[in-house]
This record gives C-alpha cells, sequence and structure tokens, in this order.
C-alpha cells in the first residue's frame, strides 16, 4: 500500500493482490472477513495520518472480496491457482482519494488562536451555555444521520457454501427445513445471508469423487480417485498449517488408514425385479475406508488427525453390493481391494507453492469375527 499526492489531495494505492494476501490470513465467515480486511485498511490509512469516506472504501474493497469468494469457490479453495488465472486481474491497481491531517494540525500549532481566552463551559454564563449547547445540538444531529448512513451502506456477503453444507450435517436438516430457515432469516436482514439451496446442490457436487459406476446391484468408487479426494480435503482444510510447515517437513506425506467390510441382512424386500436371477435386496455387502492420520514422512510430525475415528462422520463408502455375506464373498472382496492397494500411485499437490506428494498406507482392521474367521 503505497499514499501518494496528486496536488492538494493524496491517494492511497493499493493492489488487487494485496487484498487477497490480507483476506486470506482472515478466518470466519466471508463477511467477517470482509469486515476485518476493512478494518485493516482503514487502520493504515488513518495510522499515517489521512482521512478519507467511508463508503469509497467499503465499495471499493467490497467489490474485490466479492470476486475473491468467486474465485475461491471457482479454483476450490487454491490460492496458487488464483494467482495463476487471475494475475492480470490481481495485479490492477485500485486507488482511494484521501484528505490529509498532516498540514492542518501543523497550521494550528504554528498559528495558535489570537485574542479572549475561551472560558471553561463550567465558567461560562447561562447564555453561553445555551449557545454553545444548541450548536452541540446541530452537531449531534447531522453526526447521527452520518453514522445510521455508514451503517447502512457497510458491504455484507453470503455465508460461505461449504460452512453452510457443514451446519447441515450437523443438525440433520431437510431441503424444506433448510429452505424455512432460509427465507425466515433472510427476511429479517436486508441481505441473503445463506444461500440458494441450488448453491448448496452445486458445492455438494464439487466435493463428490471422480469415477464413480453404478448398476442395479452394486455401486462402487474408484479407490484411487476416493483416496485423492480425500487427500485433497484434509490439505484444504490444513491449509494454514501446510503454510506454516517447513518445505521439507511437507514435501512427502502418508495418509494412514483403515478398511474392511461387512455384510447385513434383513432389508426390505420389493417387487421389483433384477436382470441377474442370483440379486436379491434384503441383503447388502459394504466395504468402507475411514482415513486415521497424515503424516510426515521425514519427521512424522502429525498434520492431521481423525478426532472421531469410530464415528461413522468420517467413513467413505468405496463399494455396497445387493449380495448376502459368505466366507467366499469375504475372501473374494479382500483379494479384490488387495489388488487396488497394490496399484495406488502417490497423488501430487499443490499448495503455497508447495509441491505436496501424498502416499496412502491402508489397513484391514475394520472387520468382526465372521471376516476373520472367512480369512
Amino acid at each position: 500500500m503505497d499514499f501518494e499526492a496528486q496536488g492538494d489531495s493524496y491517494r492511497c494505492v493499493f493492489s488487487r493482490q494485496y487484498i487477497l494476501n490480507l483476506w486470506c490470513t482472515k478466518d470466519g465467515s466471508n463477511a467477517a472477513k470482509l469486515r476485518e480486511v476493512i478494518d485493516d485498511v482503514k487502520f493504515n490509512i488513518e495510522n499515517n495520518g489521512y482521512n478519507f469516506e467511508l463508503n469509497e472504501l467499503c465499495k471499493s474493497i467490497g467489490y474485490i472480496c466479492k470476486k475473491i469468494v468467486v474465485f475461491w469457490t471457482r479454483y476450490d479453495r487454491k490460492i496458487s491457482s488464483i494467482v495463476q488465472y487471475q494475475y492480470d486481474w490481481l495485479n490492477v491497481m485500485e486507488s482511494i482519494v484521501l484528505k490529509s491531517t498532516k498540514n492542518s494540525s501543523q497550521h494550528i500549532a504554528e498559528s495558535p488562536h489570537r485574542g479572549r481566552r475561551k472560558v471553561d463551559f463550567a465558567e461560562s454564563s447561562s447564555r453561553t451555555k445555551r449557545r454553545r449547547i444548541a450548536r452541540l445540538i446541530e452537531m449531534d444531529e447531522s453526526a447521527v444521520s452520518a453514522l445510521r448512513n455508514e451503517n447502512q451502506q457497510q458491504p455484507t456477503m453470503q455465508a460461505d457454501p461449504t460452512e453452510v453444507i457443514s451446519l447441515i450435517m450437523e443438525t440433520a436438516m431437510s431441503k424444506s427445513q433448510y429452505l424455512l430457515i432460509r427465507n425466515f432469516v433472510n427476511s429479517k436482514i436486508s441481505f441473503d445471508l445463506f444461500p440458494s439451496y441450488h448453491t448448496i446442490v452445486n458445492a455438494k457436487k464439487k466435493r463428490y469423487p471422480k469415477n464413480i459406476s453404478v448398476d442395479e446391484s452394486h455401486a462402487e468408487i474408484e479407490l484411487q480417485s476416493l483416496l485423492d479426494n480425500t487427500a485433497s480435503s484434509i490439505l484444504e482444510l490444513q491449509e494454514d498449517v501446510v503454510k506454516s510447515i517447513t518445505d521439507e517437513s511437507i514435501e512427502n506425506l502418508t495418509l494412514i488408514g483403515k478398511w474392511g467390510f461387512d455384510g447385513s441382512t434383513g432389508h426390505s424386500e420389493y417387487k421389483q425385479s433384477f436382470s441377474s436371477y442370483d440379486s436379491e435386496d434384503k441383503s447388502l455387502f459394504v466395504t468402507s475406508y475411514v482415513p486415521l492420520q497424515l503424516i510426515s514422512k521425514s519427521t512424522h510430525s502429525i498434520i492431521w488427525k481423525n478426532p472421531r475415528p469410530s464415528s461413522t462422520r468420517y467413513c467413505r463408502p468405496v463399494r455396497f453390493q445387493f449380495k448376502k455375506e459368505t466366507t467366499e464373498l469375504s475372501i473374494e472382496e479382500e483379494k479384490y481391494f488387495r489388488e487396488k492397494i497394490h496399484q495406488l500411485k502417490p497423488t501430487e499437490f499443490l499448495i503455497h507453492n508447495k509441491n505436496i506428494i501424498v502416499e496412502h498406507s491402508l489397513q484391514l482392521t475394520m472387520v468382526d469375527g465372521n471376516v476373520c474367521n472367512a480369512l
């Protein structure tokens, strides 16, 4: 941020990259980040002895932060991608007209008021007190009006769709419940705090892993795609930790997880027939995976740790089949996924200009007595 003189006025000049750097250091919702960025810029300007129009500052920074939020979602919360693909936009310079307070204070110091000494209010006559109070009333009305306009024009932003998805999952809200709460809250404030449900659905789709295959008797996610998606989500969650760790410690990581399979019976049977005669929907056989720790291979430091390793919250289904659990099926499933695990490749990421390679380590521990006897 620089300050330039233009004739009798001054300008505060800063790049959009400067605002992006400030925005990335803030925590909380997008609206909270915007307020903190404005406060930082405001403090920097005032600390250098300048006055400015707050509305102009809020309008300029509000526009930049709204675009940053769009890019943040578009490029999957990766700062390196934003800098790479929006380089020209980030290097555009913004400016705000300022008024210097330094010259006026110096002028007052060099040319002090001459004449009769101003008497304190307590020592003034009744007539003088009434005159001063009348002036204060006029000043108070204008100040209240200015503060009211300033408060009404504070820039606002929607809640992050990712945060809203977390809220929906924590409270187990249905679509109708979310829309009811959204309409109620948005009608009570001057902007749409909660995004539309369509935006929520699109945000969910961006987090789905690739290579999903589904037919009438089974559904499966390619194991490599599921692990890549899991590692990417964890690194985004721990972005601040990744930024603070040295390149040597973060260069090679290992994602440790557990996997297993189990069967269940007694499910509802429907009259819809299967093309295969041996398929039935009263039995279900599921294979799943749970991430446990993301650690550094060189220092063995923990980058991320599953806070609830036994909870279904972090359980990621890999494959489910409409089949009854048998000894033969358990052996086939264990052999099938052993080959998949053997074919796994390390995943590469670029975060904060750091090349990160994540290897995967899976342990077959999610088993019961029947599976142990079968294997």
